[in-house]
């Protein structure tokens, strides 16, 4: 009975080791590395291997700052045993916005940027159930410093 969790350590170390051979920026938070390798992790107890493609991690300027924001689009991520891992049917895939120590995780249909001046929106249509809606709902969203969070902005803002 004892020989699942044994294995499932036993997998970790060449997890890890998959997880530092994705394409990841240089300069990417050691929040995102994390992330990746607990994604790694997650798949390799279901007995794959990730594969993190350079289009799984978008940069962006979500809070004008001018520094490099980090978007990790999960959906892109893939486990050679479980393709749609992180995605759930007809809900969403995750995606999670790295901002300086920020950290934030949606769950969305679909998400793209939109540049308004200094800053980026985040444009991201989430799932009317999650949201107790009838309807999926879009929204425009900026990082916001002070409450470490993102907040809805208008679309011209």
């Amino acid at each position: 009975m004892r020989l699942l969790p044994i294995m499932a350590l036993a997998s970790l170390p060449l997890c890890l080791a998959a997880a530092a051979k994705a394409e990841v920026p240089a300069d990417a938070p050691p929040a995102l590395i994390g992330l990746l390798e607990y994604h790694s992790t997650a798949c390799g107890i279901q007995g794959g291997t990730l594969t993190t493609p350079a289009e799984a991690i978008s940069t962006a300027n979500l809070n004008g700052d001018g520094q490099t924001d980090y978007i990790l689009d999960s959906s892109k991520l893939v486990c050679s045993t479980r393709p749609a891992m992180f995605c759930v049917y007809e809900t969403g895939c995750e995606i999670s916005l790295f901002v300086g120590t920020g950290q934030h995780t949606l769950i969305v249909k679909e998400w793209s940027l939109k540049d308004a001046g200094p800053v980026q929106h985040l444009v991201a249509t989430i799932d009317g159930d999650l949201l107790n809606s009838p309807v999926d709902i879009t929204s425009h969203m900026v990082w916001d410093d002070a409450a470490a969070g993102l907040k809805m902005v208008p679309a011209d803002h």
